[in-house]
C-alpha cells in the first residue's frame, strides 16, 4: 500500500438536529489534543477506492466526548467527495483520539460535543 497523510483537524460547527437535546458542540484545537493517530493507523484507514482512484476528499464528525476522554456516539455532519469512503473510515480512526474531558463546567452547559474534521489526501 503506498503512504498516505492524513491530517485531522478539529474544527466549530454546530449542526442543528445532530446533537442530543442539551448538548452543543464546543472548538478543541488538535493542540489540545491529548492523543492522535500515528501515521501508520492513518495510512490503514485512508479509503481503499480513493486511493485507487488518487482522490483526496474530507468527513466532519460531530462526536460526544466521554469522562475517560474518548469519542462516542458520532455522527457524519460532511464528506466529499462522497461514495468514496471518508466518514466511513474517519468514524474507524476516532478510536485512536483523545480529547481533553468535559469540565463540570461544560456538562453543566451541556457542551460535552466536539466537531472533527479529518482531511485525506491522496499519495
Amino acid at each position: 500500500m503506498k503512504a498516505s497523510i492524513l491530517t485531522a483537524i478539529a474544527v466549530m460547527i454546530v449542526v442543528p438536529g445532530v446533537c442530543e437535546a442539551g448538548e452543543t458542540a464546543r472548538f478543541a484545537p488538535s493542540s489540545e489534543w491529548l492523543q492522535q493517530p500515528t501515521a501508520e493507523e492513518l495510512a490503514r484507514y485512508f479509503p481503499d477506492r480513493a486511493q485507487r482512484m488518487s482522490a483526496s476528499g474530507s468527513a466532519t464528525l460531530d462526536c460526544r466526548v466521554t469522562s475517560a476522554q474518548v469519542l462516542e456516539d458520532c455522527h457524519v455532519v460532511a464528506e466529499a467527495p462522497l461514495d468514496y469512503g471518508f466518514a466511513e473510515q474517519a468514524l474507524k480512526i476516532t478510536q485512536f483520539i483523545r480529547l481533553p474531558a468535559p469540565t463540570p463546567e461544560d456538562i453543566e452547559r451541556g457542551v460535552v460535543r466536539r466537531t472533527v474534521t479529518f482531511g485525506f489526501r491522496a499519495p
